[in-house]
């Protein structure tokens, strides 16, 4: 288990100093347009400002100490979570009860979500209109080399993780969860290992919203997008990616590659779009109020939009014309409504994999079991950014100073994670 810290900012110099933030009772009106320079600032001042508490989540022990700039910069925001309330120092201050949870990609760490805490806590702030606060949590289960040893295992750190939170804040009762990259698929792997089935609840705590940011939940076995831009055939990278992949990312890169089931009796990937006896992956995401995927239609070197949106070969990327909902959010898609008139919430379908299956027909097979639950789908497409190959990272903002052109997205989860979910 990692260290958290608490943050203890300075309500009387800085009207942001409480990182503990609101959650609308509605969806605001209007959008507004991101300002990346007052949130970079905002969240420099304020990390600036900070006093570290540290202590560990398992034994509630602090040792206070307080951090220079210097040693700020050595450690950037090494808090567990910033979502903190200030409620010990401002008895009138509510406590959180709605857990956004912040989860990193491979080889990430909790301080890629930097610039998306201060977002969602501005965010926070910018409407009246708050009825609960929201204790925003940067998961440190997961990083750096951590993300190599399997979907898994991941998920299973990231759900004890959970667990301690709840008990260390019992007056939580909500949880909604954004995974950037493989952090959705740890996600994913996560809520399966923290479902109560019987109450509906993860960890006694009531789904609301579960966000992906391009991540590749049909794996990446079908191809990334940086081989097709350099001209690799489809039967090259199927015959160097495994050893690759196996070689440098570990059990992780096995398992997006498809190429573990030598060792199980079907890819995990696969085995994630069904429930299994012990672990019910399907039925996990269906416990959510709402799910949301976004994915660049094109520039992602990493994650394809197929495999983003979790769609089959055959739907087609959808075209750049059109009126687009901001500079480069092009639109949302609802979930399909099922034939009674009703969202589908979970499937029984488990995808077929046998020897002679081709690649697109087990991520076809996947898709259609994915989206039996219903998701709501945002394209996006960075084509006027600075520079449109790093929209991977722009989707997260992970280093603010680089990725400044994602603002809009994140401010567009901000505003999704701080309203009710439709289907609440």
């Amino acid at each position: 288990m990692g260290v958290s810290s608490c943050f203890s900012l300075r309500a009387d110099r800085h009207p942001m100093s409480s990182w503990s933030c609101g959650t609308r009772s509605k969806v605001h009106p209007t959008r507004r347009q991101a300002n990346l320079a007052q949130l970079s600032a905002r969240s420099n001042k304020v990390a600036r400002e900070a006093t570290f508490s540290q202590h560990s989540l398992g034994n509630n022990v602090c040792q206070q100490r307080s951090i220079t700039l210097g040693e700020r910069r050595r450690n950037k925001f090494s808090a567990e979570a910033v979502g903190i309330s200030t409620a010990s120092e401002h008895s009138s201050s509510p406590k959180p009860t709605h857990l956004i949870l912040l989860v990193n990609g491979i080889f990430g760490t909790a301080n890629d979500w930097d610039f998306a805490r201060a977002a969602i806590s501005d965010e926070a702030r910018a409407d009246p209109s708050n009825t609960e606060s929201a204790f925003v949590h940067a998961s440190r289960a997961n990083e750096f080399f951590a993300t190599f040893g399997g979907i898994d295992e991941a998920g299973k750190r990231l759900a004890s993780e959970v667990k301690t939170l709840r008990r260390e804040q019992p007056e939580l009762t909500c949880i909604s969860i954004v995974g950037h990259s493989l952090g959705g698929l740890i996600s994913r792997a996560a809520i399966a290992h923290m479902l109560d089935a019987k109450a509906g609840t993860l960890c006694g705590l009531r789904p609301r919203h579960f966000v992906t940011l391009s991540t590749p939940h049909l794996g990446v076995f079908t191809g990334l997008p940086i081989t097709t831009w350099l001209g690799l055939k489809d039967s090259l990278y199927s015959a160097i990616a495994p050893p690759i992949g196996s070689t440098v990312f570990n059990r992780t890169g096995e398992e997006l590659l498809i190429d573990d089931q030598k060792t199980t009796s079907q890819p995990l990937l696969v085995e994630m779009t069904s429930d299994q006896p012990d672990v019910p992956y399907l039925s996990a995401l269906a416990a959510f109020k709402q799910r949301t995927a976004y994915a660049c239609v094109e520039y992602d070197h990493l994650v394809d939009w197929r495999s983003a949106t979790m769609s089959q070969k055959s739907d087609a990327v959808p075209p750049f014309s059109g009126p687009r909902i901001g500079r480069f959010i092009l639109n949302e898609v609802p979930p399909p409504i099922a034939p009674s008139g009703a969202m589908p919430t979970r499937s029984e379908y488990a995808p077929p994999l046998g020897a002679q299956s081709t690649n697109d027909e087990i991520a076809d097979s996947m898709a259609q079991a994915l989206q039996s639950v219903g998701w709501h789908r945002v394209d996006v497409c960075f084509d006027s950014a600075s520079v449109p190959y790093f929209s991977h990272y722009y989707m997260q903002v992970t280093r603010a100073w680089l990725h400044q052109d994602g603002a809009e997205v994140v401010k567009h989860v901000a505003e999704l994670l701080l309203s009710p979910p439709q289907n609440d």
